[in-house]
């Protein structure tokens, strides 16, 4: 059986949403190690034996040549993104998984992984189309170009084979991440997403994953209908929810799927309100709305505190 290490990166604020994450994982999927990426510092803040059997990976740990900089130069939420390549490299290297599988916080699973364990045997990469199909013609949000201007592939979830052809696109985006993930979709810009665009182009053996269980969100619900069959919830009268990607969704509104699109609405959708409750009991029990008080050892400084680290004083 192949090695599967699954991993995630985060602020200590987020660090009850990526524990419902990782439970939920663990679930269906308990033979993999689960690794939490720590974009902050493990300190009496963070009770790390709290998260066990999960792994808090501090950042520093990585030791990144660029690291510093690059707390200057991005916010809080494009330093994460960036860091996933970062994260994804080191993993590699010194875990030597079999397969790599990377995890947004914002993502409850609801079945096994084993299709893409099944695609891995025979491609290098994995990635995940935001959307398959067309939106209606309905002037109602997202539209295709909302995908244009922030990339055909979602960044929250992709798998890896330990090989050389993954190695040499985490090297070319790497190369990238640090100096490029800014959220500027003005200037084709949007953090580590975009890039995933030329993958398919510039990297061979990439798997374009085409089951509809998998990530599940506001920007696909129009291609993805979700009923409940025996207990278990089925995507377009074939295939089982793998998972549900929540982007969007605020803890302070329940019954709002997304701020980002307004085409649905959570009263008219029955299986989605059962799913939405089913992350929103996740994330009291792991004490979501307390975590995000902790501020990031890493947040970006501003004004005159700025000026001083950008002169090294």
């Amino acid at each position: 059986m192949q090695s599967v290490i699954a991993y995630t990166v985060c602020t200590a604020s987020h660090l009850g949403q990526a524990k419902t994450m990782a439970d939920s994982l663990a679930k269906h999927n308990p033979s993999y190690e689960i690794i939490i990426g720590l974009l902050d510092k493990l300190d009496k803040r963070i009770d790390a034996e709290a998260f066990k059997p999960y792994r808090l990976l501090p950042v520093e740990e990585l030791a990144i040549p660029e690291f510093a900089d690059m707390c200057v130069k991005y916010s809080l939420m494009e330093l994460s993104c960036a860091l996933k390549s970062f994260y994804a490299s080191y993993l590699l290297e010194k875990e030597s998984p079999d397969m790599l599988v990377y995890v947004d916080t914002d993502i409850m699973v609801f079945d096994s992984f084993q299709y893409a364990e099944e695609k891995i045997q025979d491609y290098s990469i994995i990635l995940s189309p935001h959307i398959t199909s067309p939106y209606p013609a309905d002037n109602k949000r997202p539209q295709e170009n909302t995908i244009t201007n922030v990339g055909n592939y979602n960044g929250g979830f992709f798998v890896l084979r330990n090989d050389g052809n993954a190695r040499a696109f985490l090297r070319w985006w790497e190369n990238h991440m640090k100096d490029k993930c800014f959220d500027r979709p003005a200037d084709g810009l949007f953090v580590d997403q975009v890039w995933f665009n030329y993958v398919p182009i510039f990297f061979p053996g990439v798997f374009i994953i085409d089951h509809d269980g998998y990530n599940i969100a506001y920007w696909n619900i129009h291609e993805r209908d979700i009923e409940k069959v025996n207990g278990r919830f089925v995507v377009n009268k074939k295939f089982p929810l793998v998972f549900l990607h929540f982007s969007g969704y605020s803890f302070k509104h329940p019954d709002q799927i997304a701020r980002h699109q307004d085409r649905f609405e959570m009263a008219e959708l029955p299986c989605y309100r059962e799913l939405f409750q089913q992350i929103q009991n996740g994330l009291i029990e792991n004490k979501h709305e307390s975590f995000l008080t902790i501020q990031s050892s890493y947040a970006r400084p501003t004004g005159f505190k700025a000026f001083l680290k950008k002169v090294g004083l």
